[in-house]
């Protein structure tokens, strides 16, 4: 207790020696935080490289320039500092973008004092600050094409593309067993020939919107057989209302969609705690399945009025299930599921992940 005590008054003597107000709440480490007064020469900072900020904002949005904390306006930091400044509110149905060196920037908002307030932590090479509203001419979007991103689109030809499948994924947070995401697909000339020449012409737009909350993604699955290895491959591109969320870019045209019914699939986030089972529950084979997760690359169609013989077999002597019901397969393809809440159906497996995908 003694020696600490007098560790705090050695703390506090040592703040009156030096004439700092506080604890600064800019920098991360204990011995950077004891006493930051915002200057470019802290200790802190001393051999760190001094690095330009090129501030653009034509449109004059920044209402408290660039500093350090408790330091002056600047254009010139230490690499490492954290930097902070803030913008005024955008008016209603604008949209203000804020890029640092091309990167969007999150912010937090002073409702009080109705301004936004951004920090980052300084580069240690030149940084570009931009703030522009969407659609200004000041700022010009960069674009690439959607063949540069996803390279395998190089690699194919129309002539081996034998079928085209697209869906809309849930985006729902409460997943259940009787909700399901839906496939369509296509396999006719015309429509390999429109998706294909839509994977080399389309491009992507560097333009930063804003990702939608809660959706679920639009997929474009192509299924190529390998002219050399004769082999099935298949390759897909997630877009959420036109938008690829890794990178905060948009499509030029929205993925192309396919009417002919294809299937279903369980959502993709709905098999927490999986366990397999006797059916009367008393053994337990989970450990004989170690390849569960396939339950969500099955693709199924449902079976209207469902006629199984109640005899048991090398399937349905087990018993699958999560938080959200069960999954009892009658055969290698043909399964009964049980939602917790909803009605029982049966559906048939219509692509190539069967009951054998689960085992080991």
């Amino acid at each position: 207790m003694k020696i600490t005590k007098l560790l705090l008054s050695f703390i506090a003597a040592a703040f009156l020696l030096t004439g700092c107000e506080g604890v600064s709440s800019s920098y991360k480490t204990y011995s950077q935080s004891l006493c930051n007064t915002g200057n470019s020469d802290d200790d802190s900072f001393k051999n760190a490289r001094e690095v330009y900020l090129d501030i653009r904002d034509p449109r004059k949005l920044i209402v408290e320039q660039p500093h350090v904390d408790g330091g002056e306006a600047s254009i010139h930091f230490k690499a490492g500092q954290t930097v902070y400044f803030k913008t005024s509110v955008p008016p209603l149905r604008s949209e203000m973008i804020v890029l640092i060196n091309d990167k969007r920037s999150g912010y937090s908002y002073s409702s009080s004092n109705d301004y936004y307030e951004f920090e980052f932590t300084m580069p240690s090479v030149d940084t570009r600050l931009e703030l522009y509203y969407r659609g200004d001419d000041s700022h010009v979007n960069e674009q690439m094409n959607l063949k540069d991103r996803y390279t395998w689109i190089n690699n194919i030809k129309e002539k081996d593309i034998t079928k085209v499948i697209t869906s809309n994924k849930h985006g729902t947070v409460t997943p259940r067993l009787d909700v399901l995401d839906e496939y369509f697909y296509s396999d006719s000339a015309a429509d390999i020939h429109r998706v294909y020449e839509y994977l080399k012409t389309t491009k992507i737009i560097f333009d930063y919107p804003n990702v939608p909350v809660g959706a679920g993604p639009d997929v474009l699955t192509i299924e190529v057989l390998n002219s050399t290895t004769q082999k099935e491959e298949r390759y897909s591109i997630y877009a959420y209302y036109g938008t690829i969320t890794t990178d905060e870019t948009s499509l030029s045209a929205a993925l192309p969609k396919m009417s002919n019914h294809y299937g279903y699939s369980f959502l993709s986030h709905m098999f927490y705690g999986l366990k397999v089972t006797s059916i009367d529950g008393t053994v337990d084979y989970t450990n004989d399945f170690n390849k569960l997760g396939m339950l969500t690359n099955m693709i199924f169609e449902k079976l209207e009025n469902a006629n199984f013989d109640t005899a048991i077999n090398k399937y349905n002597k087990y018993k699958i299930t999560c938080y959200e019901g069960s999954i009892v397969f009658q055969s290698e393809t043909e399964f009964v599921v049980q939602p917790e809440d909803g009605e029982i159906a049966a559906y048939r497996i219509v692509n190539n992940v069967t009951f054998k995908d689960l085992i080991v």
